[in-house]
């Protein structure tokens, strides 16, 4: 099953990532935009530890596509798709052949 991601709608602000990357430190959840903290992970990734979104990690080139796109992800759908995911595995990954881009 696929991670639904949905356009942005015109004229909002997007920049949902804050540049600030230093280990712990508060940064905003790549799904809902909330207050995460941002998880130091090897690799390609960026993870988060959202209070109402979980622990989830995301491949930067996902991310690239989502920005690049002007796409993000529909928030019910994700958590549900991360939830079913903790089954299992402790941290869900998301990446660009598991996304689903919808117009």
């Amino acid at each position: 099953m696929a991670v639904p991601i949905r356009w942005k709608a015109a004229g909002k602000k997007t920049d949902r990532v804050q540049t600030k990357k230093s280990n712990g430190d508060p940064m905003s959840c790549l799904i809902c935009a909330g207050v995460a903290e941002r998880i130091q992970c090897r690799g390609p990734w960026e993870e988060r530890d959202c209070p109402d979104c979980g622990r989830y990690r995301i491949s930067d080139e996902l991310l690239l596509v989502l920005m690049d796109q002007g796409q993000i992800f529909d928030v019910s759908k994700t958590r549900g798709w991360l939830d079913r995911r903790r089954i299992e595995v402790a941290i869900p990954s998301i990446e660009l052949h598991q996304a689903l881009l919808m117009s």
